[in-house]
Order: structure tokens, then C-alpha cells, then sequence
């Protein structure tokens, strides 16, 4: 029954009105069912108008043929539309991101490594890190170091900052003159050199800690920042480091009198006492003793093994990039081809868990260094279980290293 809108109306309008809405809707039917094959919209997303928009409707929809694309293209739309949570814009952003980052990583690095081999050179020396930042290096008293001085020595137009730092007996409530320091290291206590690694200075925490063990053991300990380090002048070569290493150690034998000296290195600093320690040994000046701490073969295979190598080196043409653009620098540190010249006592250290230089490369080099040292000169490795956390360079921590040195320093 349809309810009349106003007015009256005669029994045969009312039956025409009937009929033509009959009519009306049985056209709307037809064209919403050829609509149905150009798009599939659902019934409920029609609007529901009153009669009295019937017309509106019907030209909508049956009216000019140009209405048909609006209605395709309204489908699409929406078919789009309901996929929009795939492509949302924390989606877009992470792919982005991550495009970038390979894009950087692996075309924009090797580049900039294999077109600017000088960049090699910084990352072996890393001398660019200066830490702890802020250090007064002629104040060693700060870093708790109080029976120390802070000296600088020149040689071939270089400056090289210097401790030294004085055994516990010797130590006293003030800080001693420089020629008591200098007197004080012919008295027969064993004195330790320390070449340290790249990156950081002489100030750095975990060497500073090893200083004041070695102090509190009795031992006078002298340190030195190769060129380009800390407050030392120049850049950094291999050349460079082994010649300050050299300079240094005769400073030191030209005082010490009969007093034993030891080189100790660590990391990269291995590598220089390795082959500063061959050259003393060929020329019949050699030190009492060598300690190795954190040993590798040679620059090459410290590379590879390196954690920032691990992208690279699966990658085609690692070699050419990477590596070969360190012997463009001239860096070769090969220990494995001089620790067969060293005749003195060796010992060497290494912790289980070292990640920047695995102990497979410090074993390796202790098994060159049995085959090729001379009969009687011992070699000794000892490792440091990977639970103790000691790292790559916390052996300073171990509790019974002072036992370890002192069977092997005299």
C-alpha cells in the first residue's frame, strides 16, 4: 500500500501512481542488474531515496552513457582502497629505510674505500678516536696514576707524548723530579714498554688499569702514543709506529742499565712489537722479553676476521676492494713472517671471546712461532676462558695474571 505524500487523490490517480512506481522500479531493476556487469558494488552502498527522487536516481543511472565510466571508476576506488593496509606508510617508510641502507652499505662504502684508499689507512689506525675526550695528558694524577710523569720526546721532527710510570716501592708522597724518574729506571726493577692498539690513547680506562697492576706488581711501565695519537704529532704509517716504537725503547735502554725490559704489545700494537722485536733480535740488541696480548698473523686476515668486515665479505670482489687497497697504503703488519727472528722468551695472551681478533689467529701465529723459533727459546700461549668475559681487551682483570708474570718476567 503506498501512503499518499498530501492531498486527495482519486481512486484511478491512485491506481496510476501504483502502476508507475511499479513501472519506475522494474526499469531500475534492469539497469541496476546491466550496472552489476560494468562494476560489482554492493545493494547497500545504493542510497535508499524517497519517491519523490526516483527521477534523480533513474538519470543517474540510465540517463547518459558517460555515467557508466564514473561508475567503473568509483569500483576501482574502492577495490583499492580496501587494500590500502598493505601499503601503509610505516610500510613504505621501513622499505625505504632499508633500501638506503643497502644502497649505502654496499655500493656507496666499497666505493669510497676502493676510489679514496687513504680511508683504509684511518680505519687500521683509527687514531681519530681520542678517548676518553677532555684528558689533560701532563696531568696523569687525574686518571689516578700518581706516581707518573708526563714527558714529550722528539725524534726526525716528531713529537711523541710519553708516561712513565714508577714501580709501587718507589713511589712517594709528592711527585718526584724528572732525574729522579730517569735515575729510577736503572735500579734493576723490570721495566715494561707498552705499545697499545689502535683507536684511543694512553688514557684509555683498560690501559690505565693494566698501568696500575703492573705498578702495584713492582714493575716500572713506559708508554708511548705513536704519531698522530693523543697529544703526539704527525700521522700514522706502519713505518711511522715502528720507528716511534724503536725510538722509545732505545730512550729506554740508554737508561735502564742492568735493568730487564720487556715489550709488551696489544692488538695492533702485537704487530708492532713483533717486528720491532725481529729487528732488535737480527741486530744482537734484543729485549729480555716479548709479550703478545691479542695476537694476529697479519693485517690481511685481521681484516677479514674483523666484525665490520662481515657484510663484505661474501661479497664479489671483497679482496680487490678492501684488502688490496691496504698494501696501496703500504700496511702490511705481518707478524707470521718476523715472530721466527724473535729469540727471546714469548709469551702470548688471548681471551676465548675476543670478537675483534678470534683466537684462532693468535693460536696460528703461536703455532709459527714453534716451528720457526730457535731450539731452547721458549713460547708460551696461554687463553683465558670465554666465560670470564675478558673480551679483547679486559685480560688485564684475569686474578691470577700477576702468577702468569710473574713466572715469565724475571
Amino acid at each position: 500500500m503506498i501512503r499518499l505524500r498530501s492531498g486527495a487523490h482519486t481512486e484511478g490517480s491512485e491506481s496510476g501512481d501504483a502502476r508507475e512506481t511499479e513501472q519506475t522500479e522494474a526499469k531500475r531493476d534492469g539497469k541496476l542488474g546491466r550496472q552489476n556487469d560494468l562494476a560489482e558494488p554492493e545493494t547497500k552502498d545504493v542510497p535508499m531515496k524517497s519517491h519523490g527522487d526516483t527521477r534523480n536516481i533513474n538519470s543517474d543511472l540510465t540517463g547518459d552513457p558517460k555515467s557508466a565510466p564514473s561508475a567503473v571508476s568509483n569500483s576501482f576506488n574502492y577495490t583499492k582502497g580496501s587494500h590500502k593496509g598493505l601499503f601503509s606508510p610505516w610500510l613504505w617508510l621501513c622499505l625505504k629505510t632499508v633500501g638506503w641502507a643497502v644502497f649505502i652499505v654496499y655500493i656507496c662504502v666499497p666505493t669510497l674505500v676502493k676510489t679514496n684508499p687513504w680511508i683504509q689507512g684511518s680505519i687500521v689506525f683509527f687514531n681519530i678516536l681520542r678517548w676518553p675526550p677532555f684528558v689533560d695528558f701532563t696531568r696523569p694524577q687525574d686518571l689516578g696514576l700518581n706516581a707518573t710523569r708526563n714527558l714529550y720526546l722528539e725524534h726526525h721532527n716528531v713529537r711523541l707524548g710519553v708516561w712513565q710510570v714508577l714501580p709501587v716501592s718507589m713511589a712517594k708522597g709528592h711527585l718526584p723530579s724528572d732525574d729522579y724518574f730517569e735515575q729510577a729506571l736503572g735500579d734493576i726493577k723490570p721495566i715494561v714498554l707498552y705499545l697499545h692498539g689502535n683507536s684511543g690513547t694512553r688514557a684509555a680506562w683498560h690501559r690505565v688499569q693494566l698501568y696500575k697492576r703492573l705498578a702495584l706488581m713492582d714493575y716500572h711501565v713506559v708508554i708511548v702514543d705513536y704519531r698522530g695519537y693523543a697529544d703526539s704529532s704527525g700521522s700514522p704509517t706502519e713505518e711511522g709506529v715502528i720507528q716511534d716504537a724503536r725510538f722509545v725503547y732505545n730512550w729506554v735502554k740508554a737508561r735502564s742499565k742492568d735493568s730487564p725490559v720487556y715489550i709488551w704489545g696489544h692488538s695492533l700494537g702485537t704487530a708492532i712489537t713483533t717486528k720491532l722485536a725481529s729487528c732488535l733480535c737480527k741486530e744482537g740488541t734484543p729485549p729480555t722479553g716479548v709479550i703478545l696480548e691479542s695476537a694476529f698473523t697479519n693485517i690481511r686476515e685481521a681484516a677479514v676476521h674483523h666484525p665490520f668486515s662481515t657484510p663484505y665479505t661474501r661479497l664479489p670482489g671483497y679482496d680487490w676492494i678492501f684488502l688490496d687497497t691496504l698494501d696501496a697504503n703500504n700496511i702490511y703488519f705481518e707478524s707470521d713472517k718476523s715472530i721466527g727472528d724473535i729469540t727471546v722468551p714469548l709469551l702470548m695472551l688471548h681471551a676465548e671471546d675476543d670478537i675483534i681478533v678470534p683466537i684462532q689467529l693468535g693460536e696460528k701465529l703461536y703455532k709459527i712461532a714453534q716451528k720457526h723459533r730457535p731450539k731452547g727459546n721458549p713460547v708460551e700461549f696461554i687463553s683465558f676462558a670465554g666465560s670470564r668475559g675478558y673480551g679483547h681487551k679486559h685480560i688485564h682483570m684475569a686474578p691470577y695474571l700477576d702468577v702468569i708474570l710473574r713466572d715469565f718476567i724475571l
